[in-house]
């Protein structure tokens, strides 16, 4: 999965405001997506992950990074990965009650700390 996520960082890097990667790059992403089982759905979330985070959510600067469900939602990003994100990137593991039965035993091991 790493080497999938250096070539869509690599193509989209090449020229930041293209709007996506060019039909070679995406071509060998692709490749390397099937041989790991994932099909182009999944190319496209992590091509729109990849983009955002290059770019920035507001789509131009790369200043801005940033997630959500609604303003700032990108593909391929849903409730668990926005948890995830608060959590482990923003530090708000003590302040939340995640759906999930693991980040929820993090986030209570993480509040343990502040006590």
């Amino acid at each position: 999965m790493f080497r999938v996520l250096l070539l869509v960082v690599h193509a989209l890097s090449e020229n930041r405001t293209s709007a996506f990667i060019d039909e070679e790059d995406a071509s060998k992403v692709k490749d390397v997506i099937k041989s790991l089982g994932l099909f182009d759905d999944r190319f496209a979330s992590l091509a729109a992950i990849t983009k955002a985070f290059l770019l920035g959510t507001d789509g131009q600067t790369g200043d801005k990074f940033d997630v959500d469900l609604k303003e700032n939602k990108i593909r391929g990003i849903g409730v668990f990965g926005y948890q995830s994100y608060g959590i482990f990137c923003k530090d708000i593991g003590a302040t939340v009650k995640p759906n999930d039965k693991t980040l929820a035993s993090f986030c209570r091991w993480r509040k343990g700390l502040d006590e």
